[in-house]
């Protein structure tokens, strides 16, 4: 095996590495994982995944459960920041294999991957920064709205661990 192969096999197994390291980041798609929880005075919860329009999902579901709760500053991109962070943490492995398969463009796929997974992590802090905010807006007397328990935290998580993964296995790259 000549250090070409050495190389290519290398890369290879880090994109590999940062295809598991985002399975965190992969979860938040489930409607299991919810970005905001929105809790009635009248009991109960409802939760909101992550790339539901909120606006309609808390008018439809407020109205059915005769809540009181108004939308304000709803942030129509709020689900923007999920979906370019999950981009981000889809392509740092595509770069990472283009690396392997063209010699002559590694460094600069390498850096790309490097200012995406970078990305993708601020793109995280931001959406879970918004969330906070979106949630506090809209809580009022007769119902609470709280971020969840999941899509930011692992959004996040997967972010930052596909990071870190990039970061190492460059190093360890021949």
């Amino acid at each position: 095996m000549g250090p070409a192969r050495d190389k290519r096999t290398t890369l290879g197994l880090l994109a590999v590495g940062l295809l598991v390291a985002g399975i965190p980041a992969w979860l938040t798609l489930d409607d299991k994982c919810p970005a905001l929880t929105i809790v009635p005075s009248s009991g109960g919860s409802i939760d909101v995944p992550m790339l539901t329009g909120y606006s309609a999902f808390i008018t439809e579901h407020v109205i059915s459960t005769g809540g009181s709760f108004a939308v304000s500053d709803w942030e129509p991109f709020l689900q923007g920041y999920p979906i370019g962070a999950l981009g981000a943490i889809g392509l740092v492995p595509v770069f990472v294999l283009v690396s392997a398969a063209i010699e002559a463009a590694r460094t600069t796929t390498l850096t790309a991957a490097a200012v995406l997974s970078a990305a993708g992590v601020i793109a995280s802090i931001v959406y879970a920064l918004r969330l906070q905010g979106f949630a506090n807006q809209n809580t009022l007397t007769a119902t609470e709205v709280n971020v969840g328990r999941c899509a930011a935290p692992t959004l996040f998580a997967g972010a930052l661990l596909t990071q870190l993964a990039l970061l190492v296995g460059v190093r360890y790259a021949p």
